[in-house]
């Protein structure tokens, strides 16, 4: 009998989805879910540790705790949000493709990319494609909007996952805007959500050039999963209040340039 192979990515995606159902899992369950050794598990399980997306426990793995990871999820302030998507939307043109991800600054920069004409934005966010969409001024600015297929994830109120990711490879994008929940010069940009992060890694292997809009909450903290090295990173727009964070200096120093709105 023919030995189907079972590629490490693919193994990733079946332990988080065994970890979302049972929240915690056994390594010999996994070893019988996935055909593989139990040294594959134990480097999976490791790997996928250090990422963020479970802890090991003895016999196994759980899920890991709400903890520091959930920094930076609280709502940007109003106005500096409206700023730094303004500040955001200064460094892009006209008649460019762009890829942005769901998050809490989307809508607001949905807003501001009615400023530019014949834009095409393709997004997992359904709150900023439905902003593009039903806006006149995006109408007359010849601006479109594609929303990414993929599985629904309620909280992000759009959709992830391996649909998702796939369509994203279909394209490529003159600049990618991304919305971590942390991001520090070690780690780069991160979420605590493993398949967000996924997500965000695809739009950023598949653009011309990488912006991180960020206010303070998300500067100088790790949310766990990495998915965007900061020397990959051609701006960081952020508000001023995150210069007074400590790592601040040593994060600036590692992206291509800083905007301050």
């Amino acid at each position: 009998m023919k030995r189907v192979i079972m590629w490490q990515e693919e193994r990733y995606q079946r332990i988080r989805k065994m970890l979302e159902a049972m929240r915690s899992v056994s390594t010999d369950r996994i070893v019988d879910e996935l055909g593989v050794s139990r040294e594959t598990v134990r480097r999976d399980l490791i790997a996928l540790e250090a990422l963020g997306a479970l802890r090991r426990s003895h016999g196994g793995a759980v899920l890991p705790e709400a903890g520091p990871a959930a920094m930076g999820t609280r709502p940007p302030d109003g106005r500096h949000a409206r700023n730094i998507a303004r500040a955001a939307v200064a460094r892009l043109s006209n008649d460019l493709t762009v890829y942005m991800e769901a998050g809490l600054m989307a809508t607001h920069l949905a807003d501001a990319l009615s400023a530019l004409h014949g834009i095409t934005l393709i997004t997992n966010s359904f709150e900023a494609a439905t902003r593009v969409a039903t806006s006149d001024e995006h109408a007359a600015h010849g601006n479109r909007v594609f929303v990414l297929g993929g599985a629904v994830r309620a909280p992000l109120a759009g959709t992830q996952g391996d649909r998702a990711i796939a369509e994203i490879h279909r394209y490529t994008a003159d600049a990618a805007l991304l919305f971590p929940t942390g991001f520090d010069a070690r780690h780069g940009a991160t979420h605590a959500d493993l398949a967000h992060a996924e997500l965000g890694r695809a739009m950023a292997a598949n653009a011309s050039r990488i912006m991180v809009i960020a206010d303070d909450a998300s500067i100088a903290v790790n949310a766990r999963a990495s998915y965007c090295a900061a020397d990959r990173v051609a701006v960081l727009i952020t508000n001023r209040k995150s210069e007074a964070k400590e790592g601040y200096d040593m994060l600036a120093g590692a992206v291509g340039s800083v905007v301050l709105a």
